[in-house]
């Protein structure tokens, strides 16, 4: 499990600049999922019909963050937190189509854009002191395998591509980063009770 730096304070970074590193910076990724993952919430409570719903949407919604990840260019000119706003509601959106759970456009239109809320010393306080148990819980629950497939997934790479790279199955790889992808789910949900 390596990363760029030991010693970087993520929180000193924009979500631009941290969204780049992330992709090759196991604890900036880690870093910029949870000051994300509200924004996420968010999003899931508001399209959600039932509370099952809104924890389903936000899992979705996580993947749509780790696919902005994967695809933002910070030489495009777009700001990540746009970039990831798009991704995970339209991860969102495609999900609830897919269960024939309809949005009018008029519903769409009043789903929240972004997570612009003024927040007080002290909550940026706890949010510090949970993005740290959280950083501190994935890298316990990562191995060096799965941490390498997510690398390469962040990077763009398919699935074949990753097996080729690791000298492992496709079968392999896709195992890994669904595993990733579990405890992820797991470890920002036992975050947020």
């Amino acid at each position: 499990m390596t990363s760029l730096s030991n010693n970087v304070n993520y929180e000193c970074l924009g979500d631009n600049e941290l969204a780049v590193v992330a992709k090759q910076d196991k604890n900036a990724l880690v870093s910029l999922v949870t000051r994300m993952s509200g924004f996420v919430e968010v999003k899931a409570r508001a399209m959600a019909v039932s509370f099952d719903e809104a924890d389903d949407l936000f899992q979705e919604g996580l993947m749509g963050l780790l696919d902005a990840v994967k695809a933002y260019r910070i030489e495009k000119g777009v700001s990540f937190r746009t970039f990831a706003n798009v991704c995970v509601r339209n991860k969102m959106l495609d999900v609830c189509l897919k269960r024939g759970s309809f949005l009018s456009l008029e519903d769409v239109e009043k789903l929240p854009q972004d997570e612009s809320l003024v927040q007080s010393p002290e909550s940026i306080y706890v949010q510090k002191e949970q993005q740290q148990l959280t950083f501190e819980k994935v890298s316990k629950e990562l191995s060096d395998a799965e941490w390498n497939v997510l690398q390469l997934y962040l990077r763009g790479f398919s699935y074949s591509h990753i097996a080729s790279e690791l000298k492992t199955s496709v079968k392999a790889a896709d195992n890994a980063m669904q595993r990733v992808r579990r405890k992820l789910r797991l470890v920002l949900r036992t975050n947020k009770q």
